[in-house]
Parts: structure tokens; sequence; C-alpha cells
């Protein structure tokens, strides 16, 4: 994948590190849209947002992404896999991308890893997907009908798309599927 001049959406991006990694590796990040519930990441997101952001770059919001707009249970650890969850005892808030997104602004680069919400946070950026025809990295591991559903969904979406699924970890984690326009 090439960077250039990105509009990055992180959806799950937990304490910043993935948009940083980017920063390092594109030559401008014009705009970064950054989602995270859990209330102890979220806080971690925003130092590391003052930090090497200028406000008008990068947007937060204490969020999760979804489908719709609504409230759902929530299971918080604080570590990277707090994750929505009928038995959760917290509520949170979730948004869709399309929502948030300026519809003005072509967003270039999507990353999604939000503990098995993915393809229901897909279904909120749809408009944008179809609109913008972003770089796709998408967690598919978190559950097995994810390693199918998603690629389909996304082919459903943007049937040009290039699909490339890449194994990150020596355990059974951190599988990703990548979606090149």
């Amino acid at each position: 994948m090439t960077f250039e001049e990105e509009v990055f959406v992180d959806a799950g991006c937990c304490d910043l590190g993935t948009t940083l990694r980017l920063k390092q590796h594109c030559k401008k990040l014009k705009r970064v849209y950054a989602f995270e519930p859990d209330k102890s990441n979220y806080e971690t997101c925003i130092k590391a947002a003052e930090k090497n952001f200028d406000k008008d770059v990068i947007r937060t919001y204490c969020k999760g992404t979804w489908s719709k707009r609504k409230t759902l249970y929530f299971s918080a650890t604080s570590d990277g896999s707090s994750c929505i969850s009928e038995s959760g005892t917290e509520c949170i808030e979730v948004i869709t991308i399309d929502e948030v997104v300026d519809p003005n602004e072509r967003v270039t680069f999507i990353k999604m890893d939000v503990e098995g919400s993915e393809l229901e946070s897909l279904k909120g950026a749809e408009n944008t997907i179809r609109r913008d025809k972003p770089k796709l990295a998408i967690c598919i591991y978190h559950k097995p009908e994810d390693m199918y559903e998603i690629p389909l969904f996304i082919k459903h979406i943007v049937p040009e798309y290039m699909l490339y699924m890449r194994h990150h970890s020596n355990g059974d984690g951190e599988t990703a599927l990548y979606a090149i326009p």
C-alpha cells in the first residue's frame, strides 16, 4: 500500500498506535477520525492526539462504530480487548462512520479492529466506502464467520476491490483483510 495525503478512519484506535505508525509512513495525514469507546483507552488516545497532532487534523470520539446510532452493552477491559457484549456492565454510544465523516472530504483509508463488531461497523460505513473507495484494513479473526462474511460484504459494496488476507502473529489472532481499490 502507498500512503500519500491520507484521510484516515481509525475504528478501535485504543492508544492511537496505528494512527501514529501511519503518520510516520505517509507524506501527510490531512484528517484523522479516531473512535475508541473504552474510557480508559480513550484517555490515552486523547493524550497521544494532543501530543502528536494539531487540533484541526484529528477528531476523536469516545464512541464505538456500528451500523446505526444506538446504545449497547460493553465489556471494558482497558487493554485493547474491550468489546460490545450483552453481558457487559457498561453502556456505550455507537455511531456510524457515514454520519461522522465529512462527505466533501474523500476518505482514503479505513482501519477497523473493533473486537467482533467489524461487520456492523462496515455496514455503518457502506456509503463512505462506496463513494470514496478507500483502502481498507479490517480485522477478521474475532469471529469465525468474519473470515467469509466480511470479504463477501466488501465485494458486494465495491466489486472491483482486490482483497488480500494476512496473518500478523504466531497465535490464532491478528488476521486482517486488506481491500485495495
